[in-house]
C-alpha cells in the first residue's frame, strides 16, 4: 500500500499490488497532476469548456438508509443539497434546475447516482488526456511521475544534462520516446 489519500504530509496516492502476478497499479489523486485551482478552472484550461460538473446530495445518505433514499422515484429537493462540507452551502435554482432536467431521463435515484458517479469521472479524463498530450510533445512519460513538481524536474534535468535530445523543434513523431528510467539512467551517466 502506498502513501494513503488524506495524508498531507505525502502525495496523495494508492498503491495497489496484485500477489499472485506482482502488479502493481498506483491511484494518484489528481490534484497532484495540475497547478492548485478548482475543478472547474480545471475543466476550462484543460478540457472541454462545455462540460459541466453534476450535483448530487452526499450528506443525506449514509449506510442505514440509502437502500430506501436510493430507490425513490422522485427527484432530491433542493433543500437535500444543503452541504456542512462547503459551510451550509446550497445549489443554487440554475443548478438546481439543471439537476431536474438531467433527472428525468432516470427512473430512480440510484440510476442518477450511478450517472453521477460515471460522469464525475469523465469530468476529468479530457484534462489528464490533454495534460499526457502535452508532456508527450516533450518525449515525457507523464504516467511514471506523481506529481507537476517531478515533471518539471524530469523536464528541467533531460533539458539541461541533454539539450541535443531535447529539441522542442523537432517533429514528436521523429524523436525517440524517453521514460523517467532513462531519465534517471541518463542521469547517472552524466555524473559518472
Amino acid at each position: 500500500m502506498g502513501v494513503p489519500i488524506g495524508d498531507l504530509n505525502n502525495t496523495k496516492s494508492i498503491t495497489v499490488i496484485y500477489k499472485k502476478s506482482h502488479m502493481k497499479l498506483q491511484f494518484i489523486d489528481a490534484e497532484n497532476l495540475f497547478d492548485p485551482m478548482t475543478l472547474k478552472a480545471c475543466v476550462k484550461d484543460y478540457g472541454d469548456k462545455s462540460e459541466h460538473k453534476d450535483v448530487f446530495p452526499y450528506e443525506i445518505i449514509n449506510s442505514k438508509n440509502w437502500k430506501e433514499i436510493l430507490m425513490k422515484t422522485e427527484p432530491f429537493e433542493q433543500k437535500d443539497f444543503k452541504s456542512q462540507l462547503k459551510g451550509g452551502y446550497i445549489i443554487t435554482k440554475d443548478e438546481y434546475d439543471q439537476y431536474l432536467i438531467d433527472f428525468k431521463r432516470f427512473t430512480n435515484k440510484l440510476d442518477y447516482l450511478k450517472y453521477y458517479n460515471i460522469n464525475d469521472i469523465e469530468i476529468m479524463v479530457k484534462p489528464l488526456m490533454n495534460l499526457i498530450d502535452t508532456f508527450e510533445q516533450f518525449n515525457i512519460d507523464v504516467l511514471h511521475y506523481i506529481s507537476i513538481a517531478s515533471y518539471a524536474y524530469a523536464t528541467n534535468h533531460y533539458l539541461t544534462y541533454f539539450p541535443s535530445q531535447f529539441n522542442l523543434e523537432n517533429d514528436t513523431n521523429s524523436v525517440s520516446r524517453i521514460n523517467a528510467k532513462q531519465v534517471q539512467d541518463l542521469s547517472q551517466q552524466a555524473k559518472a
